[in-house]
């Protein structure tokens, strides 16, 4: 069990960047290690984390622009909705 989550890191506040990650733990740990004032969007406990992620990179790669790597993307506000359409197609279980 691990989580997947939507963060918009503390250096892009105020714009329309967000990333997209994953821990394989289910704890927010990894979260937690990013800067201070990095707002958490969306957090989802999932099996399989990595091919969560995967799965969640490629649909917002063809929708979205890529702004940094492979993980960061430039969208809008309804951007948390959308992260859980994607999760929710994928078929996994969401826990808010």
């Amino acid at each position: 069990m691990g989580i997947v989550y939507l963060i918009q890191p503390a250096v892009y506040v105020g714009t329309n960047y967000f990333k997209i990650g994953m821990s394989s733990k289910d704890t927010i740990d990894r979260i937690k290690s990013y800067k201070l004032h990095t707002k958490v969007l969306c957090i989802y406990n999932c099996d399989e984390p990595e091919n969560v992620e995967k799965k969640l990179i490629k649909y917002f790669t063809e929708k979205y622009k890529v702004i940094k790597g492979k993980e960061y993307f430039d969208s809008f506000n309804n951007l948390c909705i959308i992260f859980f359409m994607v999760v929710s197609i994928i078929g996994l279980t969401v826990s808010l």
